[in-house]
């Protein structure tokens, strides 16, 4: 029989006592037989609802804890026994909740939603915020339950309810258009005023017939312009008497070379087009120009008005044409910046360089034209079947001229440095051999210089020419 010493008996008492002793939990630290539970409150579009109340039941004991959610609609509970549990929830604006039972497992940390919805008669609360609605909190990211409500149909969402009216605030008008100008007297005399009151007649104030807002629909417009040019041209220059002489027994070969022209132009446009009424190239378009000339000559000599002496060395002449008389339809949007293509035909005014130079004319033909680079680059490709030119007044006739114009150029802005336009082009003239003579009996075609014959023309034309610094 072994036989212990008194402090090793001491030691045996100690263990044997510290063996019998229940574990101490540290503090915050969860029991064997504890779990903990995260509650998430929320809208349908993911928002949390703030400062929801949340009550927590146990099913079996009937004890309840109430909390309240957070900033992002969340409550965290540690510390909750094992067992089944109801949570109802509530907030102003939103309807009562309650959640079917749901089982809370030991040392389990139970991570549940639960989804509001708004009251009847609440407007609802859409997510407000810049960027997409918010996302679930952190700690939901590793996934939850959402707890389904106790009644056996989901909840009704309540109608959208419409804003108080405001019409009270402002006057309704059919379309942007027709928003008249208010009347406008700050001194009382007579004077410019920033608003005035148009009139169909007025040229100078908003017009429809000058395309400042629309003849038919919300993008149709009409744009007439009458325009009146009038040339006085005096001179005096050596002319020959001619074979009859207006004043009898003057056979000096120069007569008195004294004359006077007066020409009145009248022009008429009209000018119907789809689109804005500036900036952004039209959609397509359909513009008429007749035009009417009186012309006076008075010489002092015979021969000069008409080739017939008997016609004397007076002439009144008149004369009526059409100038301008196209279609023009744009092909397509080349990009955002207003970069297009678009295809004319008719009679139609062109100019083939910046000064006129080489080609300037009023003539039937069809060109496809527009621009690309946010408008740096614009370019033309025309054909042109000329017709043959008044001899008084200058306007179009409708015999043909037998000639035809073929052409393209290619305008660059910036070109080399900035603030120097470029433009590159060719020309082809065909002009085919006949014999004209011109209203006042005048030969024309061919020239009276050298040997007098028809002969056909071919010429080409590559240029360079530039604009700018």
């Amino acid at each position: 029989m072994q036989v212990f010493g008194p402090w090793t008996a001491l030691w045996i008492c100690v263990i044997t006592a510290a063996a019998q002793t229940p574990p101490q939990r540290i503090p915050r630290q969860q029991s064997p037989h504890s779990a903990s539970l995260v509650l998430w409150v929320h809208a349908a579009d993911n928002v949390g609802i703030a400062g929801a109340l949340i009550t927590v039941e146990n099913e079996t004991t009937r004890q309840n804890r109430r909390y309240q959610a957070d900033a992002e609609g969340v409550v965290r509970i540690p510390d909750v026994p094992p067992g089944r549990y109801v949570v109802t929830s509530e907030a102003p604006g939103w309807n009562h909740y309650r959640s079917q039972p749901f089982t809370v497992a030991d040392g389990e940390m139970k991570v549940v939603a639960v989804t509001l919805a708004a009251a009847v008669g609440e407007p609802s609360k859409p997510w407000r915020g810049v960027g997409p609605p918010p996302m679930p909190p952190a700690e939901l990211s590793g996934g939850y339950q959402e707890l389904p409500r106790a009644q056996s149909a989901p909840a009704v969402p309540a109608p959208a309810v419409l804003p108080p009216s405001d019409s009270h605030l402002y006057v309704r008008t059919p379309d942007r258009w027709e928003i008249e100008m208010p009347e406008w007297r700050r001194y009382n005399r007579p004077g410019e005023y920033p608003y005035t009151t148009r009139h169909w007649w007025d040229p100078f104030n908003r017009n429809k017939l000058k395309g400042d807002y629309p003849i038919i629909g919300q993008r149709t417009f009409f744009n007439f312009t009458a325009a009146s040019n009038t040339l006085l041209d005096g001179r005096r220059l050596p002319v020959a008497s001619d074979v009859s002489t207006v004043r009898p027994g003057t056979p000096e070969f120069f007569g008195r070379g004294g004359e006077l022209l007066v020409t009145q132009t009248f022009r008429f446009t009209g000018d119907l087009f789809h689109g804005d009424t500036s900036y952004r190239p039209v959609d397509w378009r359909i513009r008429v120009t007749p035009a009417v000339n009186l012309n006076y000559l008075h010489t002092q000599e015979t021969g000069i008005v008409n080739i017939d002496v008997r016609r004397g060395a007076t002439r009144v002449d008149a004369k009526a044409s059409l100038q301008e008389a196209f279609v023009e339809k744009k092909l397509a949007d080349l990009s955002p910046n207003y970069d297009f293509i678009s295809v004319r035909a008719g009679i139609q005014q062109f100019s083939s360089d910046f000064r006129g130079f080489l080609f300037v004319e009023e003539q039937p033909g069809v060109r496809v034209f527009g621009n690309l680079k946010s408008n740096r680059l614009e370019y033309n490709a025309a054909y042109f079947y000329l017709l043959e030119k008044d001899t008084n007044s200058f306007l179009n006739t409708f015999d043909p001229r037998h000639q035809q114009v073929l052409l393209a150029n290619l305008y660059i802005q910036d070109f080399f440095w900035k603030g120097y336009t470029a433009q590159f082009s060719y020309h082809f003239n065909k002009d085919d051999a006949d014999v004209h003579y011109d209203t006042n009996g005048f030969l024309v075609r061919p020239a009276k210089v050298g040997l007098v014959q028809p002969h056909n023309i071919r010429a080409h034309y590559i240029g360079w020419t530039g604009d700018g610094h």
